[in-house]
């Protein structure tokens, strides 16, 4: 993806293709809407449309049903004047987005994986159905590192809180993908582990300084950007430490995104915003407007774009006022367009609607999922070594469920192996409950306890009450 320049074939078609848009069609090559198949956001037919215009050179899918998404996707290809980038945000798989789908592990649970050849194999699957769906781009892996408790928004979608775990790993899912032709994106530049704000929902600052910055969050997208990730996503941070304006997002910043990325780092792949209609950013500014800060930031493809023909007048005032030269106007244009050929969309595509939904299901893909969630199982802690079973001389065995109702699977799973008397009991249970439960427990010299309901969110003690977890001490 990053040496298009050195294949003569690649670089003739570009020019061609150049050369037969207009002016306002380069610019709309920029910009990716946000496409919607069914349910109340449905939008497709102004999406068709913008395509058909040349007012966008791609969407980003969102929820939806697999044939849907490949129906509209063989029409907005068939429109389109040059092919459109066809992306999805995909972290665990097509399943993060699409029904009916293989969900594969969160990144939390691939970082407890030892071999790092199953992650490169999920990458190679994911970029598979992703092709098989005519996906082109998508925006994984995540390789924020994991180092604040209290991030609402990456959590268990970093691989952890080490920054070679998540390195090395975001490297084997990347590659996995790129050698099936889906081009992958490294996500959240600078860094969006270290904030306990959702930029969905306003603006997160970083307080560290930039040695701590480079030194930690910059790490896995060097080790990336070296093995030739293709793509970059900018997030929706204010650093004040890179950049000391005022409430800049590094989206919106040319310091962060034009100045670090792309002159001190020197990334040349291509560069994505993150969602334009995340309030992070869209709180400040209209849509339209957003676009065109962004772009003159830097980011090369403007992501969820609310209004693509506002933003294209901007930048092309911007154009027309010298305030972007002709000359890297031509540079990002055809940046874009190599990345489309070598993606292969210098020819026609078309997704095949046959067995669909069986390919997307593949034994393959199953069994590789099953191989990843086995190999992250984790004993967090043995005392007395007590696990595994090695002797069974218990005489009486219960099973405790808590925050299930009825017989759990775990409990369905345990009694194919001993006899257990079955319990279960609601986390919020009070303390005459619980105390006579206790009563009846006290009998049994074995007691498994499965625990159900729990969150994501270490601020929310990942519901576990107090009452429940002193229940389980005692």
């Amino acid at each position: 993806f990053l040496n298009w320049r050195s294949n003569p074939k690649c670089v003739k078609w570009v020019d061609s293709v150049y050369n037969q848009l207009t002016v306002e069609e380069r610019i709309g090559q920029f910009f990716m809407l946000p496409a919607y198949t069914s349910g109340k956001d449905y939008n497709m037919d102004t999406v068709f449309g913008l395509i058909k215009r040349g007012k966008a050179g791609g969407v980003i899918f969102f929820k939806g049903m697999p044939e849907a998404q490949a129906i509209w996707t063989n029409r907005l290809q068939d429109s389109a004047k040059v092919g459109a980038f066809i992306a999805i945000d995909g972290e665990w798989g097509l399943a993060m987005r699409l029904d009916s789908t293989i969900t594969f592990p969160r990144q939390m649970t691939l970082g407890a994986v030892g071999d790092n050849k199953l992650i490169y194999d999920m990458g190679r699957e994911i970029g598979r159905e992703c092709k098989r769906i005519g996906i082109n781009i998508n925006f994984a892996p995540d390789v924020d590192v994991n180092n604040n408790a209290n991030n609402p928004v990456i959590n268990e979608r970093s691989f952890g809180e080490d920054k070679y775990r998540v390195a090395l790993k975001g490297l084997e899912y990347a590659q996995g993908m790129q050698d099936e032709g889906v081009l992958a994106c490294a996500k959240h530049f600078p860094g969006h582990g270290d904030t306990d704000k959702d930029s969905h929902k306003e603006l997160p600052q970083v307080i560290k300084s930039a040695g701590a910055i480079d030194s930690l969050e910059l790490y896995p997208f060097k080790i990336l950007f070296n093995n030739g990730v293709g793509s970059v996503m900018v997030a929706h941070l204010n650093v004040p430490s890179l950049d000391t304006t005022k409430n800049i997002a590094a989206s919106l910043s040319s310091t962060i995104t034009g100045g670090l990325l792309k002159t001190q780092m020197g990334y040349d792949g291509l560069v994505f915003s993150d969602a334009l209609n995340m309030k992070g950013v869209a709180a400040a500014y209209k849509p339209g407007t957003v676009d065109s800060i962004a772009f003159m930031a830097g980011c090369d493809i403007l992501v969820f774009s609310e209004d693509a023909t506002k933003g294209i007048e901007k930048i092309k005032a911007s154009l027309d006022s010298n305030c972007i030269s002709q000359f890297e106007m031509e540079m990002r244009v055809k940046k874009v367009l190599a990345y489309k050929y070598n993606l292969g969309l210098n020819k026609k595509q078309r997704v095949a609607l046959e067995n669909l939904s069986a390919d997307l299901n593949n034994i393959y893909g199953q069994n590789l999922r099953r191989k990843l969630f086995e190999q992250a199982l984790t004993v967090a802690a043995n005392l007395d070594s007590m696990l595994p079973f090695k002797e069974w001389n218990y005489n009486r065995v219960a099973s405790l469920s808590i925050g299930n109702t009825g017989i759990s699977q775990f409990q369905q799973h345990i009694s194919n192996f001993a006899e257990f008397d079955l319990f279960n009991q609601a986390q919020e249970g009070n303390a005459r409950e619980l105390n006579a439960l206790m009563d009846t427990l006290a009998k049994y010299n074995l007691v498994i306890i499965d625990l159900h309901g729990m969150v994501r969110a270490a601020s929310r003690d990942y519901n576990v009450t107090d009452a429940t977890r002193k229940f389980i001490e005692n």
